[in-house]
């Protein structure tokens, strides 16, 4: 029950955040490894709004990543806030006229899959292995960015979903304890539908995809999709 942001990363844009994403062919420079042909300028995408926390927390990062690589400290990083909502968008006006797109970005880890496909990223497989934190990634996690084995991004941030619940009703229904496992979570959610008919056992709110989701994949399980044969739902 994790989610996961991603970011992909050219060499040393996995050094400046640690998470980092590296972007083939459409970024504003071309970054290189090399110590004696660094980057005049680096342009980062962060999703999300520009909000005063992230940007203090992000301007960190930049002094952190000169700090750490001198050898990059006349490198100019540009950090770019794209919405989320914006972001389809953006990219494909990045991809179709190869330029104004970044050379590190932050993906949504469903995105990961399809922009590596595209030729968009840079394989940094060899980067993630000799990363001396690499090994420490959980593989669940990095295995959103990898395609035919390749890595073309690294988490960015994890995190851990959680469920509210009301211990009256929980005692209504003959439930002593929270569940622990997915066999106690259906057994639950069926009691309490049956102490209290016509509702359901366990709710999500229908505008927050990601918020159900995590369950549905750590279980095994996959969202309905529309088949355009016979217009049913599977």
């Amino acid at each position: 029950m994790t989610f996961t942001r991603t970011a992909a990363a050219l060499g040393m844009a996995v050094a400046l955040a640690g998470t980092a994403a590296g972007i083939a062919g459409c970024g504003s420079s071309s970054p290189s490894t090399s110590t004696s042909s660094a980057p005049a300028k680096l342009v980062v995408w962060r999703m999300g709004a520009s909000v005063p926390s992230q940007v203090t927390w992000m301007s960190g990062v930049v002094k952190q990543f000169h700090s750490e690589f001198p050898q990059y400290k006349k490198t100019k990083v540009v950090v770019d806030w794209i919405p989320w909502g914006n972001r389809t968008t953006d990219w494909t006006n990045a991809l179709t006229s190869g330029k104004g797109g970044p050379d590190i970005t932050e993906l949504g880890n469903t995105d990961t899959p399809g922009i590596a496909a595209e030729g968009a990223l840079a394989n940094v497989t060899s980067d993630v292995k000799g990363w001396k934190y690499g090994s420490d990634i959980i593989a669940g996690n990095l295995a959103n960015d990898t395609v035919s084995g390749q890595n073309y991004a690294v988490p960015w941030f994890g995190g851990v979903r959680g469920i509210w619940y009301n211990k009256d009703q929980f005692a209504k229904a003959g439930i002593t304890s929270a569940p622990t496992t997915w066999a106690e979570l259906v057994s639950d959610a069926k009691a309490l539908m049956k102490a209290y008919p016509g509702t359901y056992g366990l709710g999500a709110p229908s505008n927050y995809t990601n918020a159900i989701v995590s369950f549905i994949w750590g279980a095994g399980g996959q969202v309905a999709v529309q088949q355009a044969a016979s217009g049913s739902l599977s």
